[in-house]
């Protein structure tokens, strides 16, 4: 269906981190697409940005938990830890 940086499937619910690069406007067209059809098959996309893995890591943390015990599927603390460790990788200089 599509390629997303984090994924729960049973919760239907699709993590993207956003860089610098998707704000421009032909990426944020493509990224508004992506996230229609997604929805056209029942998921949802939480995009992030830089200062929702720096200084707002625990909100974010806990707004995947609150999302996901909402549709039923609540994770444990080692697949939270795992989404903070993969955002945190997405945001290190390369």
């Amino acid at each position: 269906l599509a390629r997303v940086d984090l994924a729960y499937p049973a919760a239907r619910l699709a993590v993207e981190y956003d860089g610098a690069h998707h704000f421009d406007r032909r990426r944020a067209e493509l990224d508004r697409r992506r996230d229609s059809l997604l929805a056209r098959y029942g998921w949802d996309t939480l995009r992030l940005v830089s200062d929702d893995v720096g200084i707002g890591l625990f909100q974010t943390t806990q707004q995947v938990r609150d999302i996901l015990e909402l549709r039923g599927r609540a994770p444990d603390r080692v697949e939270l830890n795992l989404v903070q460790a993969k955002v945190m990788i997405k945001d290190a200089p390369r």
